[in-house]
């Protein structure tokens, strides 16, 4: 018998102040069947659930952890992430050129109970995996988002090598919400049991590059991002960054991994096999600059008081300081807010700026000396949006302010 609804709301209540972490567990081969192979591999400084003392905020790291924007100096690993090290019985994984591998991480409500999430991304946001054999200790998040599937962005370092949604699709926590139910009865189909008595991890699926050298080690760098969209959230209503990642080394070796999975975890799922689809993943998006940026930093000589420094350049706008002799805006009533929306620059072609613009008419007194009428407009940057999908209303209304003042003579 299904638990009741009162107790599954107390469920919901209970879990919604937890919900806001997520790392990588373990990592696994894949098959050519689609099954799990090998020995299993390990994040770096890998702490188990289960273990005596476990706290989980040894494996979370949230980005930014304070701020509501990442920038150009946010980390990406956690400190005890930064440098190659493996905890004892936590090994990396070992893998040959070319092989798919599977990297798995516990849902935590962020799929099962999706209502919870208010202003979140569909598909419980995207992960997005970074390969590279060039590591730093002091990798910054904001540059690794510069790579690309080709090598050629940022710094050239690493590759993109992996998009996908963060719900796997068939992933579940163990609670008595419908997505949970009905996944757990799913698995329960596949078990030959009435019920699934056990969590099912998610997973994000990754094909090591053809091209890795034997006998080198790649470094991956597991990214997901799960912002809180501005306009949707009354408690966040410019929207929020929201990143967790989790550091990892790959060995690149020769030999194929064979035989059944070992050195499982103490709270290991029973799953045998990737999801069906683990060599086509859907993602929410396949480039992660394209629909959430990021807070930058902007000479603060053109920056008016009062005002915060725009969130990325905007490539048709010059700045301008607000003129000392500006006096107040009268009590003309001002025009209703128009939308623009503006091209990404050349130096960056992966998001598009939109623009709100807010015309505010004041009137300044007749000077003695007869003049000719002229107009300035003064542009002045409050907030950017972080988000390029289609222009709603309830989204737009945090971006740029708009002066148009007019001088009488």
């Amino acid at each position: 018998m299904r638990p009741s609804l009162l107790k599954f709301s107390l469920l919901s209540l209970l879990s919604s102040g937890a919900l806001a972490h997520t790392w990588l567990d373990q990592l696994t081969a894949i098959g050519p069947d689609g099954k799990y192979v090998g020995q299993n591999g390990y994040p770096r400084d890998f702490h188990e659930r289960g273990a005596p003392g476990f706290d989980a905020a040894v494996n979370n790291f949230l980005v930014p952890n304070v701020d509501d924007r990442i920038t150009e100096a946010s980390p990406l690993c956690r400190p005890s992430q930064q440098n190659p090290k493996q905890n004892n019985g936590f090994p990396r994984l070992k893998v040959p050129p070319g092989q798919w591998i599977a990297m798995k991480y516990a849902e935590n409500g962020h799929v099962s109970l999706r209502d919870n999430n208010i202003g979140k991304p569909e598909g419980g946001g995207t992960v997005f995996v970074f390969g590279t054999t060039q590591p730093k200790t002091d990798e910054k998040i904001v540059e690794v988002m510069r790579w690309t599937k080709d090598g050629s962005g940022g710094d050239k370092r690493g590759k993109l090598l992996a998009a996908n949604n963060y719900d796997d699709g068939r992933c579940y926590q163990l609670n008595n919400s419908p997505v949970a139910i009905a996944r757990q009865e799913a698995a329960a189909a596949r078990d030959g049991s009435n019920i699934a008595p056990h969590e099912q991890f998610c997973e994000t699926d990754v094909l090591m590059p053809t091209d890795a050298q034997v006998g080198t080690t790649m470094t991956l760098y597991w990214v997901w991002q799960w912002p809180t969209l501005p306009g949707i959230d009354p408690n966040i209503p410019r929207g929020k960054d929201e990143y967790y990642t989790t550091c990892s080394d790959v060995d690149i070796v020769a030999e194929k991994p064979q035989g059944a999975p070992k050195n499982p975890m103490i709270q290991q799922d029973p799953q045998t096999a990737a999801v069906s689809a683990y060599k086509n993943r859907k993602a929410l998006t396949t480039d992660p600059l394209k629909d959430y940026t990021f807070a930058r930093t902007a000479p603060a000589a053109t920056t008016p008081p009062g005002f915060a420094v725009p969130t990325a350049p905007v490539a048709s706008t010059t700045l301008a300081t607000r003129p000392s002799s500006v006096p107040a805006v009268s009590s003309d009533p001002a025009v209703l807010p128009t939308t623009t929306l503006s091209p990404a620059s050349s130096q960056s072609q992966e998001y598009t700026t939109m623009v709100v613009t807010l015309v505010e008419t004041i009137t300044l007194p007749r000077p003695q000396a007869t003049g000719s009428v002229q107009k300035r407009d003064v542009i002045e940057p409050e907030d950017e949006l972080v988000h390029a999908q289609p222009i709603r209303e309830d989204i737009v209304r945090h971006a740029q302010r708009r002066h148009a003042m007019r001088f009488y003579g």
